[in-house]
């Protein structure tokens, strides 16, 4: 089956996460963090996304990001996906996709003081903005109402495909006719 669209609420902040395929390195050097950035920049100026927090690590990155329209937060990853996979393949003599897992969910307060206090090695970090306790909670009541919607509508497809793998079985072998 497909996967479901994510849900992206224009306006929120998403926490972003890009691991490389099989959890390889995707950052062997310097230089690789710098371009990495720089794409990054464009794509979201280009697509109409702020980033407000980001850590790269030499497996995968993560992103505080806000999209400002439905489709900005996947267009800005696609171009930063091909530019970078491009010149990494480039660099290191390799062929083929890069990243392989793509998590997003939208931002908590914990999520923006956890990249923060997420450990160092080969990282490179901009300083983050915490907003107030009162815009959290403002944010908290929109999203969580959207939040239950997608969990509700989560667990509705799950028991339409349970019935769904159940019944096709026997339409097919004629036990079951629909009248």
């Amino acid at each position: 089956m497909a996967r479901l669209p994510r849900f992206i609420l224009p306006g929120q902040p998403q926490h972003v996460i890009l691991r490389g395929n099989n959890r390889t390195e995707i950052f062997c050097a310097e230089a690789d963090y710098r371009f990495y950035l720089e794409k990054l920049r464009l794509a979201c100026k280009k697509h109409n996304c702020d980033i407000h927090a980001y850590v790269l690590m030499t497996n995968h990155v993560h992103l505080l990001i806000t999209p400002h329209e439905e489709q900005s937060l996947s267009k800005a990853l696609q171009m930063l996906g091909r530019y970078y996979v491009q010149y990494f393949n480039s660099c290191y003599q390799r062929i083929g996709v890069m990243s392989c897992s793509i998590s997003s969910k939208c931002s908590t307060d914990e999520t923006a003081k956890a990249l923060h206090s997420a450990p160092l090695p080969r990282m490179i970090s901009l300083p983050l903005a915490y907003p107030t306790t009162e815009l959290l909670k403002e944010y908290d009541k929109v999203v969580s109402r959207y939040n239950q919607m997608v969990f509700t509508r989560s667990m509705e497809n799950q028991q339409l495909t349970q019935l769904r793998d159940w019944l096709l079985p026997m339409l097919m072998n004629g036990q079951v006719t629909v009248a």
